[in-house]
């Protein structure tokens, strides 16, 4: 596996963790007062889960489903970022 790719999958990785953790926290949260476990997975997956916020009305399945799917899109893009900045410095 390739750098690159190694970065990528242990940042998928450790999102996915994270979102699903809190997922499970937030699902057996049974207390009076409001759990901040959310707020950890939206922090995990910045910057593009903040696109969750601007859709409140979704539900929290639906919401951790985005946030999965956010972390997977920004994994690739930090793919192709890294793999640009070693081709970069091996073309030197």
């Amino acid at each position: 596996m390739t750098l690159p790719a190694r970065v990528a999958a242990i940042y998928f990785a450790v999102v996915s963790v994270a979102i699903i953790a809190v997922a499970v926290l937030h699902g057996v949260h049974d207390g009076p007062d409001a759990s901040l476990a959310p707020v950890w997975a939206i922090a995990a997956a910045l910057p593009g889960s903040l696109a969750v916020l601007a859709f409140p009305e979704i539900g929290p399945l639906a919401s951790f489903a985005v946030l999965v799917l956010i972390a997977l899109v920004q994994a690739g893009l930090l793919y192709l970022l890294v793999r640009a900045v070693a081709g970069a410095r091996q073309r030197r």
